[in-house]
């Protein structure tokens, strides 16, 4: 994906030097200070999540190897002699796993991870290629077609206009984008993007993801340039086993992946092991024995939550999940930057990666997302994960799609008869309102037409909008309100008890306006457990 924000998963954020204001004797005495107990602080609340979310992924036993030979069997290990190391995995494609793995591999197949990455052919290419043209600032570019490839005509690295075979298209839904192969081995992301939504939703058209910036080709943010490049910014989440190969010498890129795509080893690691027990093995199968998988993803989504009572209002998982569930994902889907590139499928996060703290500009005061963050960050905040909720309990992972459709998926574990009614949304049924996901996950678009939704699955605050300007749930729907107005409609449902309810945005904040007087609380919320 192709955005100005895209980028920052591995660099900050390029662009002019802002002017420098006026700063008081007072002011001046504090800025040291201020920001490094702000950084401290937002730096241990994340670390505290992480740490909380870290567990060891269970370590590959050794797989007992075949004996070639029945007249001879081997010699039994004794403890003077170390047991031999098993070879490290391979990674074997997913044609191997679909024969025994039917079911998940048709699930998969049109997924977002199966159409991650496509060569550009007749079949993928979703946008209008037949002499469609659009124009950015004076450069007019034109799609065409010619002898069964797909081109665009566009200003170069150097300015000009020039024709660019599509390599690959990039990404489906909701936009589309294209890459243009260039000398060293490079791919780089087009701005021009296809919106694929329906033309009564506004899409079926050519937009440039950065419609108010006049982008020239001097500008390190110029499709040409390091910040659109796929082998640093995009590719490792969209294909499979991926190695950069960037040699400095050359400045040029050898990038080498074992599939094109999201596929079976991206979140299951190296097969080959695996593939090796199932030759061997035969039902029934232990649950416990070593199957030879680098990595367990075991989340007993379907079976794990229960309501502990007869009136209980949410349910409660019986057993946690394994921890690499969660880290899987959010390889991809968190905000970092890469470490290493060896990363074990599983593995916590902060091994192999830096990762964004919850600070501005990246999130509001309030822990809301704001710059494009994805949903790790968000998800770490949340009561449901601190109650042990995964990914997998709401996703299906080979389809990526939702396990149930509207307010049933949330139902799952909370009480319908209790949340899923009027006196609960106070909205009409069926109404906007009244979705669980419209007031507890609000969207913000993202590359100007996809909508992602907050996973801090928070309450709604518009009392925190008015002191501290960050969004509200309740005013993203009414538009022609203010938050003053959805706090007094919040007030007349629950009482102005619900505006007591401590947030640690407002101390946050208050080390960015107020200086070294926001000391105390900042080292009250640094001691503070339940944050």
């Amino acid at each position: 994906m192709s955005k100005r924000k895209k980028r920052s998963r591995g660099s900050s954020k390029p662009g002019k030097i802002p002017s420098v204001q006026a700063v008081t004797p007072a002011a001046r005495r504090r800025l040291p200070l201020v920001p490094l107990l702000l950084l401290v602080i937002a730096s241990a609340i994340l670390l505290g999540l992480w740490w909380n979310a870290r567990a060891p992924v269970a370590p590959v036993q050794n797989v007992p190897q075949r004996v070639e030979g029945s007249a001879a069997a081997a010699p039994a290990t004794t403890a003077t002699t170390p047991a031999a190391t098993p070879a490290p995995a391979d990674y074997i494609g997913r044609d191997a796993c679909a024969g025994c793995h039917a079911q998940e591999d048709k699930l998969w197949q049109g997924s977002h991870h199966d159409l991650a990455m496509q060569e550009a052919n007749a079949a993928t290419v979703l946008g209008d290629f037949s002499d469609a043209t659009f124009d950015y600032y004076g450069i007019t570019s034109r799609f065409f077609q010619r002898d069964g490839s797909f081109f665009i005509n566009t200003d170069g690295p150097d300015g000009k206009l020039t024709d660019y075979p599509i390599k690959y298209t990039f990404g489906v839904s909701p936009l589309q984008q294209y890459l243009v192969e260039f000398p060293g081995g490079r791919l780089q992301a087009l701005p021009l993007a296809w919106d694929t939504r329906t033309a009564a939703a506004g899409g079926q058209r050519w937009f440039h993801l950065y419609p108010d910036d006049r982008i020239e080709h001097t500008d390190q943010l110029h499709w040409t340039g390091p910040y659109q490049n796929w082998n640093l910014q995009c590719a490792a989440c969209h294909s499979t086993n991926l190695t950069k190969g960037y040699d400095a010498g050359t400045n040029s890129y050898d990038t080498r992946f074992s599939e094109l795509n999201v596929s079976c080893e991206a979140c299951h690691g190296p097969g080959s092991r695996h593939a090796e027990w199932a030759a061997e093995a035969s039902p029934p199968y232990s649950a416990d024995a070593d199957n030879g998988l680098v990595v367990q993803l075991h989340s007993r989504w379907d079976e794990a939550w229960k309501f502990p009572a007869a009136d209980a209002r949410i349910a409660r998982r019986n057993t946690p999940a394994d921890a690499a569930v969660t880290n899987v994902c959010a390889a991809c889907h968190a905000r970092r930057s890469t470490i290493s590139e060896t990363v074990t499928p599983g593995a916590p996060l902060a091994d192999s990666h830096r990762l964004a703290m919850l600070t501005p500009p990246q999130y509001h005061a309030d822990g809301q997302i704001r710059d494009e963050v994805y949903v790790w960050g968000s998800f770490l905040q949340s009561r449901m994960y601190q109650q042990g909720v995964t990914c997998m309990d709401c996703h299906e992972p080979h389809s990526t799609k939702l396990r149930v459709q509207g307010n049933a998926l949330c139902s799952r574990c909370h009480d319908s008869g209790q949340f899923d009614t009027a006196q609960h949304h106070f909205h009409d049924p069926g109404t906007p309102g009244a979705a669980c996901v419209n007031c507890h996950m609000p969207t913000q678009n993202y590359m100007l037409v996809d909508a992602r939704r907050d996973h801090s699955i928070r309450l709604p605050r518009p009392d925190l909008s008015q002191t501290l300007g960050s969004p509200n749930a309740c005013n993203q729907c009414h538009t022609e309100k203010d938050s003053a107005w959805a706090a007094a409609a919040l007030d007349s449902w629950h009482g102005t008890g619900w505006r007591a309810r401590p947030h640690y945005g407002n101390t946050l904040n208050a080390a960015e306006t107020e200086g070294f007087r926001a000391a105390p609380a900042l080292l009250l919320l640094a001691q503070d457990d339940s944050m």
